[in-house]
């Protein structure tokens, strides 16, 4: 059997093309999967250290903050009220009174009350005006961690002396500590 060169060059071009099919799909095939996979990987890792990289800066900021109030929470006792205490915070209170020229007296409280978490007193104040602002100034400028759930307020004034005179009775509450 005699192949003419038509037939020869069929086959040789035959040959070439299955040779290059077999490498197509025995080499470069595999190898684009691969790549495709080592790419998607890549990204994936890539995502990974980014949300570790933000972790790491949360954490730090966070640390950064923790030791910002650390130092801020020291100083709370010295906000906190006493047990013990008593004499002094009524002393203050009687010191502010006096400042501003205001009569003061205390209508209610818990202070001997010893497992109470807060201390309730109230108070009623008469002065005038510009001397009771003042005094609930100073009142808010304790020392005290103090918040005052109630104030009420009202003036009256005398016919005959033409004097006002505001009156305020405040309820205020104090943080407590052993």
């Amino acid at each position: 059997m005699k192949l003419t060169l038509e037939k020869k060059i069929l086959i040789v071009v035959g040959v070439f093309a299955a040779v290059i099919i077999l490498i197509v799909l025995a080499i470069i095939v595999p190898a684009a999967i691969k790549i495709v996979e080592l790419d998607k990987q890549a990204y994936e890792l890539r995502v990974y250290i980014e949300k570790r990289y933000e972790r790491s800066l949360n954490l730090r900021s966070s640390l950064q903050m923790m030791e910002k109030i650390k130092s801020k929470v020291q100083l709370f006792p010295q906000h906190i009220f006493r047990r013990g205490d008593e004499l002094k915070l009524i002393t203050a209170l009687e010191n502010i009174a006096a400042k501003n020229k205001v009569s003061q007296k205390i209508n209610g409280s818990n202070i001997d009350k010893v497992n109470a978490p807060t201390i309730n007193i109230s108070l009623s104040i008469s002065g005038k005006y510009s001397n009771v602002l003042n005094y609930l100034a100073d009142i808010e400028n304790m020392r005290y961690f103090i918040s005052a759930p109630q104030a009420q307020m009202y003036s009256t004034v005398d016919p005959s002396s033409k004097t006002e005179t505001t009156y305020m009775n405040l309820e205020l509450a104090l943080y407590a500590a052993n």
